[in-house]
């Protein structure tokens, strides 16, 4: 390891390039600690073992570790805990209780124009927002019931002799939250096509606002979605009302018919596996929701209100406010903090850390990587989610300067992840590729219906934007064919 790349306390730490393969603002990581100790928390609500984790920004890319030894799993209560199902407890507070809390903060916050306010009743509204992130923020990692019960049923499928991606293929129509951008962008399809407007001749805001019934569900899809962060949790990338090409595409693609998947059928099953299935597709829906209400959203809010300080407070970039952390930013909100020339400099380091190679880990072996894939014969594999195969161009999505703008309806998104901020995305492709596999893009292809290809190595230096791509989900391969 080189001097450049030390550890910063000596301890083992994993660059985390599943979820932040770019460099990140320096608010973002600080905050984002703080957030992911709700995961110790909930640990300890279920008997797992509580494990801290720490996220700490090492030459611009995020690096995860271990806080401390961790206190051992408690076998007693984790018994007690399935034997009580309690994720069905924690199921309905989020839906009962902590969910329509944590909507009716985030409208109001969301409701407060910031460009209205004087300078005293803005930096008021940003400590507001912030207070507001840091406490539900953890919300996101204190829900663990879905592990615990998605595992209960993986272990009782297997003692069944039923085939695990059979009985998850089930969880299809558990997340509302990951197929309702798409069910909004139809409805503003229908109101256009009522008013007599070709939802694929839409090109602005204002032409949809030609059907005023459109125009009304155009603003209900912005209310919801409209200040959620889009392609990544950082501050530094831009919400959804800041590009509105993506909300218009989504209309758009709406519009046309595409192949989908059909919901596979519930299988025969035992009464006791059939109810964790039905407890794990409750919990199951959580996921994508509790990430969008309580991280995306008020993030996204957060990345508003900062904007509009930093344009007051004349700094060279009101961007620039992101690489304050959070005792700097209070000190900022203060008239105090860092100089407009600091801040500049972090962004300035910040930038050129973008040519840098991080090395997978960092005081610790490299964890396991699957080998290459073999792309001479135009195949990239992975794992399969669908069960029909789709071909288009590919949108390449690789950082800030290479990634959503140019995103049309019929085209195959191909990137690193995808998280629940691509919601509004995912309705315009028709078919998804990913070099990790992670739980979001399985969730959405599900729920949506579109074939997906994920865990491909080496997907991104295979594909180059615009080849045209097949994905073959039950080959669990992406081909190159044009």
């Amino acid at each position: 390891m080189t001097e450049e790349w030390r550890s910063p306390d000596g301890g083992d730490w994993w660059f985390e390039a599943a979820h932040f393969p770019r460099p990140v603002s320096l608010l973002f990581a600080v905050v984002l600690d703080q957030l992911a100790q709700g995961r110790v928390r909930g640990a300890g609500r279920w008997g797992l073992r509580r494990q801290g984790v720490r996220w700490q920004r090492i030459n611009g890319y995020l690096y995860i570790g271990v806080r401390g030894e961790g206190a051992a799993g408690d076998e007693a209560l984790a018994a007690q805990a399935v034997a009580e199902r309690r994720w069905r407890r924690e199921a309905e507070q989020w839906f009962a209780d902590e969910r329509p809390a944590a909507v009716a903060r985030n409208q109001a916050l969301q409701a407060v124009a910031v460009e209205s306010l004087d300078d005293d009743e803005l930096r008021a509204h940003a400590r507001e927002v912030l207070d507001h992130v840091l406490a539900v923020g953890p919300l996101h990692f204190e829900h663990r019931g879905r592990e615990v019960v998605v595992d209960l049923v993986r272990e009782r499928a297997k003692a069944e002799g039923i085939d695990e991606a059979v009985v998850m293929d089930a969880m299809a129509g558990g997340s509302p939250a990951s197929s309702r951008p798409a069910e909004l962008a139809l409805a503003i399809a229908e109101a256009l096509r009522a008013g007599e407007i070709d939802p694929a001749s839409v090109r602005t805001f204002d032409d949809v606002r030609a059907a005023p019934k459109a125009g009304r569900c155009l603003d209900a899809y912005l209310t919801e979605y409209g200040h959620r962060l889009v392609d990544s949790y950082d501050l530094l990338r831009p919400t959804l009302r800041e590009r509105p090409e993506l909300v218009l595409g989504a209309i758009r693609a709406a519009a046309r018919d595409r192949a989908t998947t059909p919901r596979p059928p519930l299988p025969a099953l035992s009464a006791e596996l059939a109810d964790l299935v039905a407890d794990a597709r409750t919990s199951y829906g959580i996921e994508d929701d509790d990430d969008g209400v309580c991280v995306f959203w008020p993030l996204g809010l957060l990345r508003r209100a900062l904007l509009e300080v930093g344009r007051r407070a004349g700094l060279e970039d009101p961007s620039d406010v992101f690489e304050t952390d959070i005792d700097e930013l209070r000190a900022l909100l203060d008239g105090a903090g860092p100089a407009s020339k600091v801040l500049a400099a972090r962004r300035a380091e910040r930038e050129a850390a973008r040519h840098r190679v991080p090395p997978a880990s960092i005081g610790a072996e490299a964890p396991w990587a699957p080998p290459a894939s073999d792309a001479g014969d135009g195949q990239l594999k992975g794992q399969g989610v669908g069960a029909h195969v789709a071909r288009g161009p590919a949108c390449v999505v690789r950082d800030e300067n290479d990634g959503l703008d140019h995103l049309q309806p019929g085209d195959v998104l191909v990137a690193v992840t995808t998280t629940p901020g691509y919601n509004t995305v995912l309705p315009i492709v028709v078919a998804v590729a990913t070099e990790t596999v992670m739980g979001h893009t399985i969730i959405c292809a599900r729920e949506l219906g579109i074939p997906a290809v994920v865990g491909v190595p080496g997907l991104l230096d295979a594909v180059a934007d615009g080849d045209v791509v097949e994905v073959d989900p039950v080959a669990g391969v992406v081909r190159i064919v044009g």
